[in-house]
């Protein structure tokens, strides 16, 4: 694990907020196979908690963000609450999107701008966003999270270059799960790293462990304290591994054996015990904050199920083109 000084309330609200993350996956997979979902099929972020706690803990409320498929933890993090978005999911008229999101997580309030159903559509927003931000003049930045599939749109390639030419306030974060949807990664790219490819475009493009938390969180800190001083984007690549199918329901192109292995690199239970044998909290606290956050979840899932449906004539409301 790497700390480089972390407060310890950011610790323990790492830790809040990755537990949250998982539990409220989990719970949504479990009402998406009791038939309490309507619409698409939930993309579960379990085992990549890490990457949208880690970066998103960087940011300030007023700086925007572009989540990817799995953005939950981002989501949160951000700041959004968890009955909202489970009543979204669930296509209720008191989510967040007034049941019309679901996996598209919006939300202007606290600056988590739609994600593209289009992949790779949302580097070109997060490029503009960032265009905006410098026309205006403010200290914002933009942090854009991506699958590594989309280092292969056409999209990615003048994102970057813009970015980097003009020197824009967005912070790129790759997240490298090494599964294209039911493409494996080294079947379709020619390199190792997609940090390489910011190099060409003069951008500062690393590479981190994406399941440890703060390794993500100190990388982050520094892209953002970069792009806030007017200095530009950087590319971060978060190495991890998605737990389950591209989306519930979904082929599984990944061997058992695989999957177990990945898991022994839990992200959670990295921090859970850096946690505990660094004295920051004791395994009866971690305990403590695992049942309070799975009360929260429930209550979550309790006012979603008794939340009304939109009506039918809200069915054009909210459409602008």
């Amino acid at each position: 694990m790497v700390q480089e000084s972390i407060e310890r309330d950011i610790l323990i609200k790492m830790y809040k907020l990755m537990v949250t993350s998982r539990f409220w996956d989990n719970n949504i997979d479990d009402m998406h196979a009791k038939k309490q979902m309507i619409g698409m099929s939930p993309h579960s972020g379990q085992g990549q908690e890490a990457i949208g706690v880690g970066g998103c803990l960087a940011l300030k409320e007023e700086d925007y963000m572009v989540p990817s498929h799995r953005g939950c933890a981002h989501a949160i993090t951000k700041g959004l609450s968890l009955k909202r978005l489970t009543a979204d999911y669930l296509g209720k008229a008191t989510g967040i999107s007034k049941g019309k999101g679901g996996a598209h997580i919006c939300d202007p309030k606290h600056n988590i701008l739609g994600l593209s159903g289009i992949l790779g559509g949302a580097l070109l927003i997060a490029t503009g966003v960032g265009w905006s931000i410098k026309i205006r003049k403010t200290k914002q930045v933009v942090m854009d999270f991506f699958g590594d599939g989309m280092a292969s749109q056409s999209d990615f390639y003048p994102a970057l270059n813009i970015s980097a030419a003009w020197k824009l306030p967005v912070i790129w974060v790759c997240e490298n799960n090494r599964v294209q949807q039911f493409t494996h990664f080294e079947d379709v790219m020619g390199m190792e790293n997609i940090a390489d490819m910011g190099k060409p475009f003069g951008m500062p493009s690393i590479i981190v462990d994406g399941n440890d938390v703060m390794a993500v969180f100190n990388a982050a800190q520094k892209a953002v304290n970069r792009a806030r001083k007017g200095e530009g984007p950087s590319l971060i690549e978060c190495k991890t591994y998605r737990w389950r199918p591209h989306y519930e329901g979904a082929p599984e192109t990944r061997t058992v054996e695989e999957l177990e292995e990945m898991k022994k690199k839990c992200p959670i239970k990295r921090l859970r015990s850096y946690l505990i044998q660094n004295k920051v909290i004791t395994e009866k606290e971690a305990n403590k904050i695992e049942e309070n956050i799975m009360v929260e979840i429930k209550d979550a899932a309790k006012f979603a199920l008794e939340s009304p449906w939109p009506k039918p004539e809200e069915l054009y409301e909210d459409v602008y083109v």
